[in-house]
């Protein structure tokens, strides 16, 4: 009510004329009652108070017309007239060329309905044209495939170029539906006009460069060349109808691919695309068009290696392409129809709920306050709340977009809101149309799985609640599956129409299932979805050797039948497989597993299909796998159970123990006395002991004590047992299991591990890690792999920076560049030392490494700087960005990457920003700083030291930084002195005395030189 007060009052007074009676304001009030109460929602009348004040400051002469279109859509009580009002409402909009059509839409309403009909698809193509002609475009997305970024006035001058062509070659168009549509236009006109459009629109998409040019004549005859190499452009693509849907959705999703980080995928995309039509100039038939799409997506390397590792792993050698030809269900089912609207709108609220938490993170909130509570933004809204929860959620976070949201800066995230608050009730109103119309009769589905680029295009159309949408947030996601072997999407359709479907990401242990996402509609699914794995597992066709499902996915009723039907895997293992495609640009998806939870995600072999029989290759890819520590120790355990006489007994509990275990290795709060106490039927134990005649006289408490502390000793010993070197040589995720696990008993000074096999385990990782750990100087690589792994650096730290605010000066890919020698032009009259990065060698020792054996998925640790003028005159180089992968802190990575820059840059000063308080615990862990700062020389290392800037990421933790300036030069003759002195205790000899003295000498002379200038 308080939101119907808020806009209503608002129209309200907008629509009143001064002259206006009592009478008239009564009689407006309750026509916006009766829509507020024909609706049940604000929606309506939130909508229509945003159009007219849009509209009424963008044309104040029309106000009388704009005053008639807001009445009379309220007249016919139509909220879908306002919404496709709305849409309309954005700044291109207001550019003159719109001017006859925005007179058109008055004309309309003004009329008779069928007249009022036609104002929605009017507004369609509209809209169509404004996407084709925005008004502004990210930088980026103008920027050369090179990477390489235009001035902004190069870059707006050509998108002024493409938006004036455009409208030329659109005109036809406007001025045909401006003279036909006063008069009534038949329905395959109205069709052939947005054909055209979105011919025009694939056109733009390809040929760039034709209407981004300078003119090099006068407007008629630019026009007149354009035309006529329009002509030459193979328009047989879209008499083929499948082609022509793909190439449609293809050019709304690259057209809508404005973010900087997406770059290198559309580049690539569009390269692809070429061939295609590029196919389709010299040949006729449709086949060998999309034969060419997929023979550029198989020659990628990537996917040539992808491809030869997935059928090692027991991947179908024809999963692809058998695939590839047409699209062909997998599975046809027919189920009872049964009904699940209320799961389903559950869910597909839930999407759209999600991006509510994504609108606040952009406005840098952390917290909201929930019945009292403080909720992290990140868990607002979670799977597991009921219908009412979500949206009691909702509504707070609302309110505090609606207290935080500046419209005059954040225009495009209130806009999003609106779009967010009518897709809800939208959602509502379809599922209500859905139930009344759906009967529980048997229904037909059809499963198909798309493998290829040219089919998943089509897929998670508008229709799909998502991000994956055609102008959704990650609407590159279906290209991207498309463009990559080892990712896939399967779709339900029912009558034709593509209703849900769910991303499969194919590893090496077996294909892990996403959550689905559906157009809200009312049916239970999950018989389908069982149907399909089971011939996804038992196919010699599109065979994968497993499917991973996580709690909750495909959908809630999906997991509930696998519950019933498989327990969830005993022990865990490592998934092995590539998230991320290239370096040139970062993955989306909704998470990243990287192994199977013992006791939580389900496993399905081909046991699920059939029964288990000796020998089967069920068996021998289980047992294949490899498990992960927490699963080594269990098996450990369980065998030590079974030789004990007394705790045999307690086998039954295994599946208990294993979550203990598991839990424990990843230092959960959950203890194993909570775990085992809620397992253990302790009056059945006794029943049964009773009657095998071994009845106990221990009480429960006891036993489960007992147990928990059996289980933490033991795996406390494996640990301290395990042969640090050969578990590193085999599994990589175990080791750093190892080292987490043994770090956190290190902190907490656990008695459970003997202090000197604590220390003999923690210096052993070291040495294991230390000798497949190299520093490497960023300019010791060549040119090409210095790009690449700028690349990757950027990519980076947008994922780290996204939700913090950003990098500042650092936020383009040009800008990270400027960073390597070769790309700067000042490189004569500056020094430049781009940094230092770690490397974690997978297969080399570090003392066997060269250059060229450089591969960027080994970088761990970074620092890349450059020299620039400090404050006080002088210049040094400062460190623009460090990072150090979340396994490998604790090693103290970034001192030695600082400690070499200051050492290799040559530079007098150092500057870098440290969270507060770091510097005294970087200096307990240098040698040389600790000597310094036990002679009280440490004063004159530290030049300059002050609060910098403070910032907050999403998960509500804030993050003080101080800026440190350090004496380089200072810093460098402390380490020669240390080192000779190193050298003397190594070598005790007079000489050797003798040799470090000048050394020593030169750095006391140097810090009382330091202080002297200081003090005078």
């Amino acid at each position: 009510m308080s939101g119907f007060i808020a806009h209503g009052f608002e129209i309200i007074a907008n629509l009143v004329r001064p002259s206006a009676q009592v009478k008239d304001v009564l009689d407006l009030a309750r026509k916006i009652t009766r829509i507020f109460i024909a609706n049940s929602r604000t929606s309506a009348v939130m909508v229509a108070r945003q159009c007219m004040a849009f509209l009424l400051e963008k044309f104040p002469g029309e106000d009388e017309s704009i005053r008639l279109l807001i009445s009379t859509l309220f007249e016919v009580n139509s909220l879908q007239h306002l919404r496709a009002l709305h849409r309309l409402c954005r700044t291109e909009f207001t550019d003159e060329w719109y001017s006859d059509a925005r007179h058109l839409l008055y004309a309309l309403v003004a009329g008779q309905p069928p007249a009022l009909r036609d104002f929605l698809w009017v507004t369609e193509i509209l809209l169509l044209l404004m996407d084709l002609c925005p008004t502004r475009r990210l930088h980026s997305t103008l920027s050369t495939a090179t990477g390489e970024d235009s001035s902004p006035a190069d870059s707006h001058g050509r998108l002024a170029r493409r938006n004036r062509r455009l409208r030329v070659l659109t005109a036809d168009v406007m001025k045909d539906m401006l003279e036909k549509v006063p008069h009534g236009a038949e329905e395959e006109q109205q069709k052939l006009w947005k054909k055209d459009v979105a011919t025009i629109g694939l056109y733009a998409i390809l040929c760039p460069e034709v209407l981004e040019r300078e003119p090099a004549s006068s407007e008629e005859d630019d026009t007149a060349q354009i035309r006529s190499e329009m002509a030459t452009f193979p328009w047989r693509v879209f008499a083929d109808s499948q082609s022509f849907a793909t190439l449609q959705s293809f050019t709304v999703r690259l057209e809508h691919m404005q973010v900087p980080r997406y770059g290198a995928l559309r580049s690539l995309l569009l390269s692809i695309l070429h061939q295609y039509v590029d196919r389709a100039r010299v040949c006729e038939d449709a086949q060998q068009w999309r034969r060419a799409m997929s023979d550029a997506v198989d020659a990628l390397p990537q996917n040539i290696a992808i491809k030869a590792k997935l059928v090692q792993c027991g991947y179908s050698a024809s999963l692809w392409t058998e695939l590839d030809q047409a699209v062909e269900p997998i599975v046809t089912v027919t189920t009872s129809g049964t009904l699940s609207h209320e799961e389903n709108l559950r869910q597909n609220l839930l999407r759209c709920y999600e991006e509510y938490g994504e609108i606040l993170q952009q406005l840098h909130a952390t917290h909201v306050e929930v019945d009292g509570d403080q909720v992290k933004v990140v868990d607002l809204f979670d799977d597991r709340l009921s219908l009412e929860q979500l949206r009691g959620r909702r509504a707070v976070a609302c309110r505090c977009i609606d207290q935080t949201l500046d419209k005059s800066v954040h225009e495009n995230l209130a806009t999003r809101k609106v779009s967010l608050l009518t897709r809800e009730e939208r959602l509502e109103v379809e599922c209500e149309e859905m139930v009344k119309k759906a009967e529980v009769s048997p229904k037909d589905f059809q499963v198909v799985l798309h493998t290829s680029l040219f089919h998943t295009a089509r897929a998670c159309g508008g229709g799909i609640i998502g991000c994956y949408a055609p102008t959704g947030e990650h609407c590159e996601r279906p290209l991207e599956i498309g463009l990559r072997a080892d990712q896939a999407l399967a779709s339900i359709y029912h009558d034709g129409l593509e209703i849900e479907n769910v991303e499969l990401v194919f590893c090496e242990e077996g294909a892990v299932v996403y959550k689905a996402y559906s157009n809200g509609h009312p049916y239970d699914t999950s018989e389908v979805w069982v149907k399909f794995f089971e011939v996804l597992l038992s196919s010699e066709q599109i065979a994968v050797p497993a499917l991973i499902v996580q709690p909750g996915c495909p959908n809630t009723q999906t997991w509930l039948v696998l519950n019933r039907l498989v327990e969830p895997a005993t022990t865990g293992f490592h998934i092995n497989g590539s998230y991320d495609f290239t370096s040139e640009w970062r993955t989306y998806l909704d998470s990243r597993p990287e192994r199977v939870r013992g006791g939580v995600d389900i496993v399905l072999t081909l046991s699920f299909c059939r029964p288990v029989r000796q020998g089967d290759r069920t068996l021998r890819r289980l047992a294949s796998m490899q498990k992960d520590l927490a699963g080594l120790i269990f098996t450990d355990l369980m065998a030590r159970l079974a030789d004990d006489e007394h705790y045999k007994q307690f086998r039954f509990l295994g599946r208990s123990l294993a979550q203990c275990v598991g839990d424990l290795v990843a230092c959960k709060d959950e203890t194993p006395e909570q775990i085992i106490s809620g397992a253990f039927k302790y009056d059945v134990y006794r029943q049964k002991t009773r009657r095998d005649g071994t009845e106990t006289i221990q009480e429960k408490d006891e036993i489960v004590e007992s147990l928990a502390q059996l289980v933490r000793q033991h795996t406390a010993d494996y640990c301290a047992s395990i042969g640090v070197a050969s578990l590193f040589e085999a599994s990589r995720g175990n080791f750093f299991d190892l080292k987490h696990y043994l770090y956190q008993m290190r902190s907490a000074k656990t008695t459970l591990i003997d202090a000197e096999a604590l220390k003999s385990q923690t210096d052993a990782i070291h040495n294991a890690l230390d000798e497949h750990t190299l520093l490497v100087g960023i300019d010791t690589l060549s040119a090409a792999d210095q790009e690449e792994l700028m690349r990757w650096i950027f990519v980076n730290e947008d994922r780290v920076w996204r939700y913090r605010g950003g990098r500042d000066r650092n936020e383009t890919l040009h800008q990270f560049f400027h960073f390597l020698p070769h790309r700067r032009e000042d490189v004569a009259t500056q020094p430049c030392y781009p940094g230092v990065l770690v490397l974690s060698l997978r297969s080399k020792r570090a003392a066997d490494w060269s250059a060229d054996l450089f591969c960027v998925e080994d970088v761990v640790a970074y620092a890349i700087g450059e020299f620039v003028e400090l404050d006080f005159g002088a210049l040094g180089y400062e460190i623009v960005t460090a990072y150090v992968q979340p396994r490998f802190r604790g090693l103290k990575l970034a001192v030695r990457m600082y400690v070499t820059a200051v050492m290799e840059s040559n530079c007098s000063y150092l500057m870098c920003d440290m969270l507060e308080g770091s510097l005294e615990s970087v200096v307990t862990s240098n040698p040389i700083l600790v000597a310094v700062q036990h002679l009280g020389l440490l004063r004159y290392a530290i030049r300059k030291r002050e609060l910098s800037y403070e910032v907050v990421d999403q998960t509500g933790c804030k993050e003080q930084f101080e800026k440190i300036v350090v004496n380089a030069r200072y810093l460098r003759q402390c380490r020669r002195a240390h080192g000779a002195l190193c050298w003397a205790q190594e070598h005790p000899l007079t000489s050797a005395s003798l040799l470090m003295m000048p050394t020593l000498a030169l750095a006391s002379v140097y810090a009382g030189f330091q202080f002297l200038r200081r003090r005078y």
